[in-house]
């Protein structure tokens, strides 16, 4: 497992999604039912994790576990 993605999963993890649904292509929405609030969790989470500040016109774009590796190997 890569490190990025090592470092993701385990914020995915302790959000609540089940290991056998965190693939690059699960969608947080479609696949994980999350709701804006999952979202604000999800983000806070991943800017602690990874000391980070995510723009609030980036987040739409994190619309996948594979999105989110993108950005954050574009911007962590």
């Amino acid at each position: 497992m890569k490190p990025l993605f090592k470092k993701l999963y385990q914020v995915l993890r302790k959000v609540g999604v089940q290991r056998n649904n965190i693939q690059t292509e699960t969608n947080y929405k479609n696949d994980l039912g999350f709701e804006s609030i999952d979202m604000v969790w999800l983000v806070n989470s991943i800017e602690f994790k990874f000391n980070i500040k995510i723009n609030d016109t980036d987040i739409p774009k994190l619309r996948t576990v594979g999105n989110t590796i993108d950005y954050l190997q574009n911007n962590a």
